[in-house]
């Protein structure tokens, strides 16, 4: 969940797509093909791609590799989703590390066509709701030097499907 205290009036929109739709808009042979395939996450690299910091060796023990399938079924409607992201994903299994690149970005593309993304415009006080299983977020660029933005963000889940979720969250617990 989003919610917008200081939005620019340009720029600082928040892009969602519905990586369900974009599963399901695969051919049958392409969704049992990707349905096979599992990836490895790490916070670190996260952290490093985007963010520069300068990580401990402490840090980078506490950051273990999480490996978890390209496509998952959600466990509360049972719909099979990409579970995607270009930023944590170090690598495919079993694939090179160019050739996991190359796949990500595929997939990627794929999901982040007009038809399966949604473009929220902020307005102070906006909120935007998600579930973070079935989707991809991102922000658009702004101009920082001229305009703030104070977007605060929060996870929540409802009391129903704890059991549902929690062994996927332990599974990513370094995430």
């Amino acid at each position: 969940m989003l919610y917008g205290i200081e939005c620019p009036p340009e720029g600082g929109d928040t892009l969602i797509v519905d990586a369900v739709a974009a599963f399901a808009a695969l051919p049958k042979a392409r969704q049992e093909e990707l349905g096979k395939i599992q990836v490895v996450h790490n916070r670190a690299h996260l952290i490093q791609k985007y963010d520069r910091t300068v990580l401990t060796p402490e840090d980078l023990e506490k950051m273990e590799d999480v490996i978890h399938p390209v496509v998952v079924r959600s466990p509360i409607d049972g719909r099979k989703s990409f579970f995607l992201t270009n930023g944590s994903t170090k690598s495919v299994v079993g694939l090179s590390q160019h050739d996991s690149m190359a796949l990500i970005a595929e997939l990627i593309a794929h999901a982040t066509q007009e038809q399966f993304v949604y473009r929220h415009k902020w307005r102070a006080n906006d909120v935007l709701i998600w579930n973070d299983m079935c989707t991809m977020h991102s922000a658009t660029a702004y101009d920082d030097t001229k305009y703030d933005r104070l977007v605060y963000r929060t996870w929540m889940r409802p009391f129903d499907v704890v059991s549902a979720t929690s062994a996927l969250e332990e599974s990513m617990a370094h995430h």
